[in-house]
């Protein structure tokens, strides 16, 4: 559960040698992109906010056959 009541998502990166890494990952953001997207928990052109970090935010800008766009500011 987020600590941000506003936030969309929350995540863990864990990589090399069981380290672990509070930013995203672009491969890990852009599959829970898709999930919450396909549950309707977010949509197009709507705010996007990291848990961890207010400066963090995009939109989801665009949906097609086989991909996703974002834009993080």
């Amino acid at each position: 559960m987020s600590h941000n009541p506003e936030a969309n998502l929350k995540n863990v990166l864990i990589f090399g040698d069981a380290q672990v890494d509070r930013s995203p990952c672009g491969t890990g953001t852009s599959a829970k992109l898709v999930h919450l997207y396909e549950k309707g928990k977010i949509g197009l052109n709507k705010l996007i906010l990291n848990n961890y970090d207010p400066h963090e935010y995009g939109f989801l800008i665009e949906k097609g056959y086989d991909k996703m766009k974002t834009s993080f500011i």
